[in-house]
């Protein structure tokens, strides 16, 4: 067919999706591509035209730009734009005016998927002044919003341990592999079943609390913590991981909140650190002389601490926008699709803690309205039947060129 696109698929969500969608443009008439960089790429990926790289990354940016050149790649479609692998490949693309399309969580959750041009967060190409937004607005539909499909962490953590214990194993078929995770995943899953198996003992103590807090007269602010190699911090953030805001955050609290004000830090539900984040905010707390004012949480409902919250601070999470969507002050101390003035507060930090300044509830209304229409695919990863609706969102935004455009 005259219009048929070379599509390549490099490291994606550890899932069915890519697979799943790359029949579904084979069967559309177009050419599908792939590049596993080791072994655990190999998960999931049943199509043909598959090559694999076995050499240094620092061979990688003459490799990709003639694989470019020889299969005449039209679109390449990735996850993590900020795995180094990534960041070159895509800026060989940029140069080739291949179109670049990342996918990830969605920024809005449970049921969502993020799919869009370019980049996420402070790459991502969605307006960000409140004029483009409203106008983007008035051109998209409105989306429901009411969750409609279930996906299954049991496929997830199954898959990714799959995936990174056959990345480990298999270093022999890919000696130049350069892993992209900070941390030794295996450390990570330890962590991780430690805490699973802790919940019966430590939830009912944090949910008592949200309970309590939530309920009194007590004014307060959150800080949800997000994963230490979370690379929205990493790469989007002035910021290494948790240590550094952390220390920000109760310095300003301890110097400008009023005294009667209390700071609740809360864990990521799968952080494998517990203790050291716990011991980490709670001696900060004394040495600010701020301990009766500070809390750490591991476990408990986030939604319902944040509705009586005073306000939320997050480097970037993608809470921020479900907090947005509560109508709660919100303050980001790095850089997210949400930065918007009039959306997150643009108060210093010592200011928010004493008036902390809301969204603007129209403003937000149109940035969920554009959001839901242009970059986000309703649907899920690990589980059927959410695992197909967003394989056809994304062709249908593929190959009909609606990528950030109204679906």
């Amino acid at each position: 067919m005259p219009d048929a696109r070379h599509f390549l698929f490099l490291q994606g969500p550890i899932s069915p999706f890519f697979p799943l969608l790359a029949k579904k443009l084979e069967g559309q008439g177009h050419k599908v591509f792939k590049i596993n960089l080791n072994l655990g790429d190999q998960l999931h990926w049943k199509c043909t035209n598959t090559s694999n790289y076995r050499g240094k990354l620092e061979h990688w940016d003459n490799w990709i730009g003639q694989y470019y050149h020889d299969h005449q790649i039209t679109d390449i479609l990735l996850l993590g734009e900020q795995r180094e692998y990534h960041q070159i490949a895509i800026q060989k693309a940029r140069n080739e005016n291949i179109q670049v399309i990342v996918t990830d969580f969605g920024y809005l959750r449970p049921d969502w998927i993020t799919f869009e041009h370019n980049g996420m967060s402070s790459e991502s190409l969605f307006p960000q002044s409140p004029e483009e937004i409203m106008a983007l607005a008035d051109q998209c539909g409105t989306r429901d919003m009411k969750k409609v499909y279930q996906d299954s962490f049991f496929n997830q953590a199954y898959w990714d341990v799959l995936y990174h214990f056959a990345a480990i194993l298999g270093w022999i078929f890919f000696p130049g592999y350069d892993n992209f995770r900070r941390h030794n995943p295996v450390q990570d899953y330890l962590g991780i079943l430690v805490r699973l198996m802790r919940r019966r003992w430590v939830e009912p103590k944090a949910s008592s609390f949200v309970e309590w807090i939530s309920a009194s007269d007590i004014r307060y602010f959150v800080y949800p913590l997000q994963l230490q190699h979370d690379y929205s911090i990493q790469a989007y953030s002035p910021y290494d991981g948790n240590d550094q805001p952390m220390e920000d955050i109760l310095r300003s609290f301890a110097h400008s909140s009023p005294k009667d004000v209390h700071l609740v830090v809360k864990i990521h539900p799968l952080d494998p650190n517990p203790f050291k984040w716990k011991r980490m905010v709670l001696s900060g707390a004394r040495r600010f002389h701020i301990a009766d004012r500070v809390h750490f949480l591991d476990g408990g409902n986030l939604q319902k601490l944040l509705y009586s919250a005073q306000g939320m601070i997050t480097i970037n999470s993608t809470t921020g926008i479900a907090t947005l969507q509560e109508g709660i002050a919100t303050k980001i101390l790095g850089s997210a699709i949400y930065d918007i003035e009039g959306l997150v507060s643009k108060q210093s930090l010592d200011e928010f803690w004493n008036d902390p300044t809301h969204p603007d509830i129209p403003l937000r209304d149109a940035f969920i309205k554009a959001l839901t229409d242009t970059v986000q695919l309703k649907g899920t990863y690990y589980q059927q039947p959410g695992l197909d609706n967003a394989v056809e969102e994304a062709a249908h935004r593929l190959l009909n060129n609606k990528i950030n455009q109204p679906y």
